[in-house]
């Protein structure tokens, strides 16, 4: 997932990481998805409102 984001591939990092929290809702690395998946989305955010 990172790697994919690291690669402007936002909706295909975004997959994988809500798959990971999905399928290893325990495990440390679900921390980590769930704030890269909150990252993603506010730099969506910042890049979809209106100048």
């Amino acid at each position: 997932g990172i790697s994919l984001a690291e690669q402007e591939k936002k909706d295909e990092a975004l997959s994988v990481f809500k798959l990971l929290i999905t399928k290893f809702p325990l495990e440390e690395e679900t921390k980590i998805a769930q704030q890269k998946i909150r990252e993603l989305e506010t730099n969506n955010e910042r890049h979809q409102q209106p100048q």
